[in-house]
């Protein structure tokens, strides 16, 4: 599985997008919304000096690990599971 740069920056900015939407939703629905988007906010600040295979790997790998810690993360699993069979076709 042979990704670009471009592509791995594309997916890790769709998904975070995506992330953030589904928590500003239970956030929403909880009360706590402001906590959530300025954690994200922080993520989002750094991701461009994410600039190495490496660092890629690295960031991909501890935020599906993480996954396993979030509450009905499934659906955002699946998604990305279609997309990154999507890049793959196209690479």
């Amino acid at each position: 599985m042979n990704l670009t740069k471009k592509q791995l920056k594309r997916i890790i900015k769709e998904e975070l997008s995506l992330l953030n939407e589904q928590e500003q939703e239970q956030e929403q629905e909880q009360g706590q919304g402001e906590k959530q988007i300025s954690d994200v906010a922080v993520i989002l600040k750094y991701l461009p000096k994410i600039d190495t295979k490496k660092e890629y790997a690295q960031l991909i790998s501890a935020i599906i690990k993480h996954a396993q810690n979030v509450p009905n993360v499934k659906p955002v699993l699946v998604a990305l599971k279609k997309e990154l069979q999507g890049i793959i076709e196209e690479a």
